[in-house]
């Protein structure tokens, strides 16, 4: 008995004393959270302080040189007359001096103006997202999705999109689906938003927020450079030819098909319908859908409205746990349950869209159909698939889709349920994410699962060149990095490396060797601005990578009298600059480049190297969102 109440009363004091560091830990993160947002709020009213000086300052000097205009021509006016009377020459003098005097204070104006707005934009410069338009975005819970046609040109939005595809018809059109971010109080907005981000690229901008704590601020979407999504990488390498959508807000809320919920959807099809009868013959069309969460519901629709009107000739649509609330909708989709018979020991599907009423504490989950061509789908709501709280969100299975594979679902072993561990393996049930806790995880962790699909789906057809046995004996040069921005007297260095070489976007590349005046370089299947020259005897191909190339890999082709040459020269295309030293990423651009020593840089491809995932934090100048 003492034996056992020594045990109890130590127990008690474990806990006491596992309750008291939980709460200071709780407590240390808490201030740390204050600490953080305190330094934001206060760097982000020093950039509107600076932009309301710069703007106040303009305006004061403009307002002076148009009084002082005015005064001076008045002036010059009423000396006019005076001068007639005394002297016709002293007039002449007197004007010209004026005449002068206005020019240079004119001069002075316009440059101060010029020179005010160049130092505004560059305090407001925000170069980590698309500048493209994106609509809807401020409103939370209406009935129009918020979305964007992404672009790297300043508010790009439908009527520019329309233009667009009747010059040069889109073969693929991408559509990405977030959530409804409805941002309800009850709900999880922090990491809804933040693992939303993993597909759509979304980020929230402001601190707006309305009397119940509800967040009304404006969406933007992040560029690779700044924050890898599926969305941003879909878009370098497929934007300069294909539509990328990128729906941010599919405000596709629990309702009924007759209320708010296919108001939603019907408004994104009717903009999405104005721009397929722009493009007019849509039947060669190649769709991909995908979707989180309720945009997986929401991917299923559209899919099926493509169907329906006959809009392309293949559709793929990828859903990351399609969520239906029972309660609620269950009777709008076309789908069938599956429960495991403990009579008969095996999975059974209802008939219809009626749920199997077999208690609260057996296995079940709903199939949806998809009329797509190709499917594929996760879900994963594990404390609802196994506990059942009918009314809650229910992920469900998709009839004929494709699962990740099991390294990201986990095996039947790995669960945690031992129930479930001694069930038979149902085709329907491999889609089930054993690994999961958390469905706001799933697009982060299934964002290179969805990118691998798209890579598949619709390859870029490799340049054919031709063999050569002898190639010319070639040598490489390159701009050195620390010279990336001296376009008079770019300063070259010659490497040995052939392969795999890292360079920057926008830098020079010289290649010596035996070529022509028409020879052309190519990269990515693409021409690229090619210079011929000669120097002391001697031939140069001269190129510069373009700036809005994608990051990655790619070879070094030779157009020769009309044939393709490989060359042995291979590149990786890098965005940004890391300092080894600090750990830190930075643009090609950033001020602070020049404070950091030569042997601490390298370059880094965000598509490649992934850096925030190995430790790299973002320059907060240059690229914003730092978290030190």
């Amino acid at each position: 008995e003492k034996r056992e109440k020594r045990k109890k009363v130590c127990a008690e004091k474990r806990e006491k004393r596992k309750k008291v560091c939980a709460e200071k830990r709780e407590k240390r993160k808490k201030v740390c959270a204050e600490k953080r947002e305190k330094r934001k709020k206060k760097c982000n009213n020093w950039v509107s302080w600076m932009q309301w000086l710069c703007k106040g300052f303009t305006e004061i000097i403009s307002f002076i040189c148009v009084a002082w205009n005015e005064i001076v021509s008045f002036v010059c006016v009423a000396w006019t007359y005076i001068t007639n009377i005394i002297c016709v020459s002293w007039v002449w003098i007197v004007s010209f001096a004026c005449a002068s005097w206005t020019w240079i204070i004119s001069f002075v104006c316009v440059a101060w103006t010029i020179i005010s707005e160049i130092f505004s934009n560059w305090i407001s410069k925000d170069g980590k997202y698309f500048p493209c338009k994106i609509y809807n975005t401020s409103d939370r819970r209406k009935d129009k999705p918020s979305f964007a046609i992404l672009s790297m040109i300043k508010n790009f939005g439908i009527e520019e999109t329309i233009i667009k595809v009747k010059n040069t018809p889109p073969k693929n059109i991408f559509i990405i689906v977030n959530g409804q971010q409805a941002l309800n109080l009850s709900t999880n907005n922090t990491k809804d938003e933040q693992y939303g981000q993993a597909l759509t690229g979304s980020d929230k901008v402001g601190d707006k927020y309305d009397d119940f704590g509800v967040w009304k601020g404006k969406y933007k979407i992040h560029i690779t450079s700044s924050y890898q999504s599926v969305a941003s990488t879909t878009f370098d390498k497929y934007g300069k030819d294909d539509l990328i959508i990128d729906i941010v807000n599919a405000k596709y809320e629990w309702e009924e098909s007759a209320k708010k919920n296919k108001k939603a959807f019907d408004n994104f099809c009717k903009e999405l319908k104005t721009i397929l009868s722009a493009i007019g013959d849509c039947s060669q069309l190649r769709f991909f859908v995908a979707g989180f969460s309720r945009g997986g519901m929401f991917s299923l629709k559209l899919a099926e409205w493509l169907v329906n009107n006959n809009y392309g000739k293949e559709r793929i649509v990828v859903t990351i746990d399609p969520v239906q609330n029972y309660s609620k909708e269950g009777k709008e989709w076309d789908v069938g349950w599956v429960y495991w018979n403990i009579a008969n020991k095996k999975w059974e599907k209802s008939s219809g869209n009626e749920r199997p009423h077999i208690g609260k504490n057996k296995y079940k989950f709903p199939i949806l159909k998809s009329p797509a061509e190709k499917h594929y789908n996760v879900f994963e709501r594990d404390s609802v698939l196994f506990n059942q709280c009918v009314d809650s969100p229910i992920g469900g299975a998709v009839e004929g889709s494709i699962a990740p594979p099991k390294n990201l679902t986990g095996e039947r072993n790995e669960s945690s349920d031992k129930k479930y561990r001694k069930l038979p393996s149902g085709i329907s049930y491999d889609q089930f994410d054993i690994l999961n806790r958390n469905h706001t995880e799933m697009p982060k962790k299934y964002r290179d699962w969805i990118i691998e699909i798209i890579d598949k789906q619709f390859s870029i057809k490799p340049i054919k060149y031709d063999a050569v046995k002898k190639l010319p004996k070639l040598e490489i040069f390159i701009q050195d990095i620390l010279n990336l921005h001296d376009k008079n007297q770019p300063k070259f260095v010659k490497h040995k490396q052939i392969k795999d070489y890292r360079i920057l976007q926008g830098a020079k590349i010289k290649i010596k060797g035996k070529f022509e005046s028409n020879d052309k370089i190519i990269l990515n299947n693409k021409n690229t601005v090619t210079e011929y020259y000669e120097n002391s005897g001697e031939s140069f191909l001269l190129f510069t990578i373009p700036k809005n190339m994608g990051v990655g890999k790619t070879n070094i082709i030779v157009k020769h009298k009309q044939k393709l040459l490989n060359t042995p020269f291979s590149l990786i295309i890098c965005d940004l600059i890391g300092n080894k030293n600090e750990m830190e990423l930075h643009k090609p651009d950033c001020k602070w480049l020049s404070r950091i020593k030569p042997s601490n840089m390298e370059l880094i491809c965000s598509f490649i190297d992934k850096p925030k995932e190995n430790g790299y934090d973002n320059c907060h100048w240059c690229l914003g969102g730092s978290l030190r």
